[in-house]
């Protein structure tokens, strides 16, 4: 792909539906993110952000046709092994209930 050269080009890119999309999606995974950051515990919200390598290797096998080592599915494996252990286990933290007077 070439580098984009001109603000004109820029301007071009940027207005594909394909890029609007994926700025759109991009922009209400971080919203959910953080949402999920001031609820739930950091030790539990990074490992299950991790389910998005499954996620994403599950996507490139079945609609761009890839070929996975042995290895890597090994290592998606573990991911998912490893976020079991973090959901299964007790919030590190209590959550204090806000009251307004």
């Amino acid at each position: 792909m070439d580098p984009v050269k001109s603000p004109q080009q820029l301007i071009f890119v940027l207005a594909d539906p394909k890029v609007l999309l994926g700025m759109l999606l991009l922009i209400i995974y971080i919203i959910s993110y953080m949402r999920a950051l001031t609820q739930l515990d950091l030790s539990y919200v990074l490992p299950v952000t991790s389910i998005g390598y499954v996620v994403m290797m599950l996507l490139a096998v079945t609609f761009l046709h890839e070929r996975v080592s042995l290895t890597r599915w090994l290592g998606v494996f573990s991911i998912v092994v490893g976020v079991g252990f973090v959901a299964s286990g007790p919030p590190a933290t209590s959550h204090i209930s806000e009251t307004s007077e």
